[in-house]
């Protein structure tokens, strides 16, 4: 028996749509904690978010640049993390942002999707939190 199936044995839970305003707000009231809690414990000058959304390209196998099939769907759920991130933003103004161009790799150790990117790219984010720290 598995983690998930123990989960839904003891807990009801009722599955809300991410792309529901009903969930946003549940996502806010949950942020709003969670930030009440780390900065509790962390100096607001510490954090760094590490800003991300779905890539709609991929370096195939061959090194070519291919759209991905699903970019409606891609497309949905970058506009709700931009939310999220405004939010973030908006609420806590003195948090540091780190991105970078996404692009998926076919190569990555996982497989391909659309939050699998390149090398360079965790690289980049790498080298910009460094960077941050001096």
């Amino acid at each position: 028996m598995n983690l998930l199936t123990v989960i839904l044995k003891i807990y009801t839970f009722t599955r809300v749509s991410r792309f529901n305003d009903r969930t946003h707000l549940l996502w806010e009231e949950s942020c709003d904690k969670f930030f009440t809690y780390l900065l509790s414990h962390v100096s607001i000058s510490k954090i760094i978010v590490h800003e991300t959304y779905w890539a709609d390209h991929y370096i195939n196998e061959e090194y070519h640049l291919c759209e991905y099939p699903n970019s409606q769907n891609i497309q949905r759920n970058n506009e709700v993390l931009e939310r999220y991130y405004s939010y973030v933003r908006n609420k806590y103004p003195e948090i540091r942002f780190v991105s970078s161009n996404r692009v998926g790799s076919a190569s990555h150790k996982w497989g391909l999707s659309p939050v699998h990117y390149t090398d360079e790219y965790y690289l980049d984010i790498f080298k910009q939190i460094a960077d941050c720290k001096k």
